[in-house]
């Protein structure tokens, strides 16, 4: 049988008079700029963010190219893959897959400048 002390000890502290001032401590936060449909920024959240990104976004971020052309692009692709263990795509799926990461014109992919 589990120990049930500590949770016993809890749920007698538990009395209206504790209701009552968690009752008034939060009437008093101020949640005007409360949205409950954004998630808070936090570290934990970020590292979820990293963990769930694609590959074609790991090499974009990983890499270190500024322009290059389709066949140059997927050559780097290619080689990132086989020194990181990664599965390689066709190039036609890789090439779906970064346009959205990467400006292209005239066949040359440039990676997209987020500081401006």
């Amino acid at each position: 049988m589990q120990d049930t002390e500590y949770f016993d000890d809890l749920a007698e502290t538990l009395t209206s008079d504790f209701y009552n001032h968690l009752f008034s401590y939060f009437m008093t936060l101020d949640i005007s700029k409360f949205n409950p449909r954004q998630i808070p920024h936090t570290e934990e959240r970020q590292t979820l963010l990293e963990a769930n990104k694609s590959v074609y976004e790991l090499f974009v971020d990983e890499t270190d190219f500024v322009s290059l052309d389709e066949r140059s692009l997927y050559d780097e692709y290619k080689q990132y893959c086989q020194e990181y263990g990664y599965m390689t795509a066709s190039k036609r799926t890789f090439l779906a897959n970064v346009k959205n990461l990467l400006d292209v014109q005239n066949g040359v992919y440039t990676k997209k400048n987020f500081s401006e």
